[in-house]
């Protein structure tokens, strides 16, 4: 038994000598292989493109309009802008002027009544023929058109001479001009202050105080003296 233990022991260790001792099994020559190409790291910088670069391409778009504030501006753009006219706005409504004018009329005989005059103490012993009272003519009336009015209102009578701008009064009931003496006569006071110019010459305005008072001096009784 021990010597078939050793013929086999003698076997197994020729045979790991002979693994050791024989060369490893024909290597085969090394297959040259291409060198691989590098590629492209992060770090290293990508190789040029060849190809050429192509202009970049216009755009035919139009471009978006930029917007200021709250406002937003067009760009110029190849197609016309269609422009929508607004509506015309109508002129402005004028006030329609006034058709008429409202003033305020007296009439008085005191300067004769003081002198005792037959005719002032008969039509108005107090001197007030008719007292002030609003009257209603036509824009651009007169001071004579007042006193029509007035001589209508109260059922007065007026005497006058001339015609169209030069219309004199020469009577109111039947005190009529030199009836108190030589410079007596009618005048009239626009707002307090005498005015030289005919009574159908005198444009009245709105508010206007009209007064027509008999003098018996020229006006100077009534503070209205003729130069």
């Amino acid at each position: 038994m021990k010597r078939w233990i050793r013929a086999w022991a003698a076997v197994l260790v020729a045979c790991l000598c002979m693994a050791g001792c024989t060369p490893a099994a024909q290597e085969q020559p090394a297959v040259s292989a291409p060198p691989a190409q590098s590629q492209p790291t992060a770090e290293s910088p990508a190789p040029a493109q060849t190809e050429a670069v192509q202009p970049a391409a216009t755009s035919t778009q139009t471009p978006r309009p930029q917007q200021t504030g709250n406002t937003t501006q067009k760009p110029s753009a190849t197609q016309p802008v269609q422009t929508t006219k607004a509506p015309a706005q109508p002129a402005a409504t004028q006030a329609p002027q006034a058709q008429t004018v409202t003033c305020t009329v007296g009439i008085d005989c005191k300067t004769a009544v003081e002198k005792g005059n037959a005719v002032a103490l008969k039509i108005a012993p107090n001197g007030v023929i008719a007292a002030q009272m609003t009257v209603e003519i036509p824009a651009g009336g007169t001071v004579y058109d007042a006193l029509q009015a007035a001589a209508k209102k109260r059922g007065l009578v007026v005497s006058k001479s001339g015609s169209g701008k030069n219309v004199y009064v020469t009577g109111i009931q039947s005190l009529g001009e030199g009836d108190a003496g030589a410079g007596s006569g009618w005048m009239y006071l626009l707002n307090g202050r005498a005015v030289q110019k005919s009574a159908s010459a005198q444009t009245v305005q709105q508010g206007d105080v009209v007064q027509w008072r008999y003098t018996c001096d020229a006006g100077k009784d009534i503070g209205a003296s003729v130069k």
